[in-house]
């Protein structure tokens, strides 16, 4: 199955490995299948996170990190190391800008976040943080046309 962030290079059978562009910024890096299989985001040779697809999205975002109601999953990266994980995940809805910010400033403040709006035409972008630190979301919504894109950064720390 092809992931639009990525696009096969070349295939060397004589040594098992896949070599990938990404498609911004067009850097390639090789891997083996089963990096590729387990969703590995490779950087100079060496994995730094996790590519999730819509199957694996359950997987790739921390359940204190909410969702627009009907929104579709556009791609997760995830990264997780010691004492932190942090990623990136887009969506997509047909809602209205205005009404997914308003969405995402309600309930990221029901989770105990102090959220700070900043409006900048087009999109409107909510930088929230949790009491203790620990956990950041910073969530950037912008109207593409008939549809709403949602870009999620989050980040949680466990030895702050």
């Amino acid at each position: 199955m092809a992931h639009r962030d990525y696009e096969l290079v070349s295939v060397d059978k004589y040594r098992g490995t896949l070599t990938l562009r990404q498609t911004a910024n067009g850097q390639t890096d090789t891997l083996r299948p089963e990096q590729v299989l387990r969703g590995d985001v490779v950087e100079s040779g060496r994995a730094i996170g996790r590519l999730f697809d819509q199957s694996g999205l359950a997987s790739g975002i921390p359940a204190w990190v909410p969702r627009y109601p009907g929104s579709h999953s556009q791609g997760v990266i995830r990264q997780d190391a010691p004492g932190i994980q942090k990623g990136v995940a887009t969506f997509e809805t047909s809602a209205r800008a205005g009404r997914v910010a308003a969405y995402y400033g309600q309930a990221l403040r029901e989770l105990g976040f102090t959220v700070e709006t900043v409006s900048g035409a087009p999109t409107i972008t909510l930088n929230a943080a949790a009491a203790d630190a620990a956990r950041e979301v910073t969530v950037a919504v912008t109207p593409q046309g008939t549809i709403t894109a949602i870009r999620i950064t989050f980040t949680a720390r466990t030895n702050h």
